[in-house]
């Protein structure tokens, strides 16, 4: 049965969910492709979270707002996470460039509400990349309670070093784990490095609809030898 919001005009954010999760991945490429199955619709948001295994300057595509960066840093490796509201007149691909060529890998997302996003508002973040275990924390939000016309969302997106077989694998841990939804990359599932070339990148999302009590969220790795990872929230109107 499907589900139904009354009149339009009625229609608040509420909630808001993943339509669609595409990953990339390259080897000695300064050039990252993010192939949807559908172009995204008016008011849905595209998120791109790209990473090569290099100190490059990353370019934020045309049209894109950067939310979170640490391709500033020493270490490796390093990625700029993005967002875009789509006009409805962007087609199913995007690119992601950076100054060099290196091996890469990313996450693109389609994210949808029950009503067109007009506004996409970043609230806390937090990076780290390195050489040993990562452990990184965010503030709730202010308003600490979702209002009841928006929806918030935190995004979670992982690393270890890409390397032409594989992807190095740092486990996450979520210590404030209720609600959130993560995705391994690892190809096939449950391996640890997989050696075909087409192993992805880790990510994780928590939905908080409105009237949820937002909270601290603290995660942490262990260490692969190498690994990054980014932690946003984001509030949508």
């Amino acid at each position: 049965m499907g589900q139904h919001y009354g009149n339009f005009d009625n229609k608040v954010v509420g909630i808001v969910r993943v339509a669609e999760r595409v990953h990339s991945r390259g080897l000695s490429t300064n050039t990252q492709t993010y192939t949807f199955s559908r172009a995204p619709s008016l008011g849905e948001v595209v998120v791109l979270s790209s990473w090569w295994d290099g100190n490059y300057t990353i370019n934020t595509p045309s049209g894109f707002t950067p939310i979170v960066s640490n391709e500033s840093g020493s270490e490796y490796p390093e990625g700029e996470t993005c967002y875009k509201i789509a006009s409805g007149s962007e087609g199913t691909t995007f690119t992601v460039t950076c100054a060099s060529s290196d091996d890469c890998a990313g996450v693109g997302l389609i994210l949808k509400a029950n009503k067109i996003i007009t506004t996409v508002s970043v609230g806390n973040t937090a990076f780290a990349d390195g050489p040993s275990s990562l452990n990184s924390s965010i503030a709730a939000d202010s308003p600490t309670t979702v209002a009841s016309n928006t929806g918030r969302l935190k995004l979670y997106f992982l690393t270890g070093r890409q390397q032409p077989d594989y992807i190095q694998d740092p486990t996450p841990t979520f210590v404030n784990a209720s609600g959130w939804i993560y995705e391994n990359g690892n190809n096939p599932a449950g391996s640890t490095n997989d050696t075909t070339g087409i192993d992805n990148m880790d990510w994780a999302y928590k939905v908080l609809k409105h009237g949820s009590t937002d909270a601290t969220e603290q995660i942490t790795t262990n260490d692969t030898g190498r690994q990054g990872h980014h932690i946003i929230s984001l509030t949508f109107g």
